[in-house]
């Protein structure tokens, strides 16, 4: 049976929710999303990182009753709560189900527990976009890791329940997307992170990509950052500071290597181009020899493309390769 029919009959009955906790086909893993879709989806693959693409298929969503029930529905039992139901067939011969609920985040907190109970396994990715706050403190109640945690604001989210989730998660990957009130500035952003990408974020500082513990990050274009920013991120890295970091691509407004590199020494290497293969799916080519060294020896690539992107990779790579390897 396919996940998607396991959560349908487990639903028929008490009994046969029994049954299926007994004979069920665990999938790799869950993800759970509340953007625009508000559905519990079963990957095909193990999630890997945000990028990766992969299939994956709802088996079940959460619907606000008022806006989208127009009846007739089966009644179904989700936990406690007892829900009017539909089953959706898709063009491509899947089924989910849809469920009914007055308030919409709290059914999909309600179906999340239900599908995590029904398989025995905990959530691997979540999208929150509303309700912030409650929908952390639920994730954090109800298991201690969570793989990826992708937050939006469409809106302008309250700025204390915005903090509180970004300083307070408990995820190996972030994301975040969020067009937050002018005055909004993140403080002690100093979370271990394995990859963070901010889009839209055009409140975001250079200070917390300074402080902000992650081995991989990503500034989307909608924020630019002066040389002068640049330069103070550089000489803290030099400095010793994050010492897991290891690639960073972010934005100038005007990109002048005079000024980002002032105050640092550039060491012109062996001429030649070198291929640095990143974290999770971020490969450059670097087709110049010159390189900046932090204080303990650390020897680091930079690049800036025709659009002012600026790139900084740290030896070795991710397969081991030093920058000597290429000379």
């Amino acid at each position: 049976m396919t996940s998607s029919e396991q959560v349908i009959l487990s639903l028929c009955s008490q009994r046969t929710n029994t049954i299926v906790k007994n004979i069920r086909h665990r999938p790799k893993s869950l993800e759970f999303a509340t953007f625009d879709s508000n559905c519990v989806k079963v990957a095909t693959e193990q999630f890997e990182t945000m990028s990766d693409p992969k299939m994956s298929i709802t088996v079940i969503k959460a619907i606000k009753t008022s806006k989208y029930y127009f009846g007739p529905a089966e009644t179904v039992l989700v936990g406690r709560h007892s829900v009017p139901a539909k089953v959706i067939n898709t063009w491509n011969g899947n089924h989910y189900i849809i469920t009914y609920w007055e308030d919409e985040d709290f059914g999909l907190r309600m179906i999340a527990d239900y599908i995590c109970d029904l398989f025995g396994v905990d959530l691997t990715y979540a999208t929150i976009r509303n309700d912030h706050r409650r929908m952390l403190d639920w994730l954090l109640n109800r298991q201690s890791f969570l793989k990826c945690l992708d937050i939006r604001a469409q809106r302008q989210a309250n700025d204390e329940d915005f903090q509180y989730v970004l300083l307070n998660n408990n995820s190996e990957f972030l994301k975040i997307e969020a067009r937050m009130a002018r005055h909004f500035r993140l403080k002690n952003f100093d979370n271990k992170l394995e990859f963070v990408t901010f889009s839209k974020c055009h409140w975001i500082t250079i200070e917390n990509l300074m402080t902000v513990d992650a081995r991989r990050i990503e500034v989307s274009k909608e924020k630019v950052f002066t040389n002068e920013e640049l330069n103070k991120f550089l000489k803290h890295w030099i400095n010793g500071e994050n010492p897991r970091f290891k690639q960073i691509r972010l934005y100038l407004k005007t990109a002048n290597e005079e000024t980002y590199f002032n105050g640092i020494n550039v060491v012109e290497g062996t001429p030649g181009v070198r291929q640095y293969k990143g974290l999770y799916g971020f490969n450059i080519f670097i087709n110049h020899g010159a390189y900046i060294v932090r204080i303990d020896g650390t020897k680091a690539s930079f690049g800036v493309s025709a659009n002012d992107a600026f790139i900084l990779v740290v030896w070795p790579d991710s397969t081991g390769r030093t920058y000597e390897s290429f000379d």
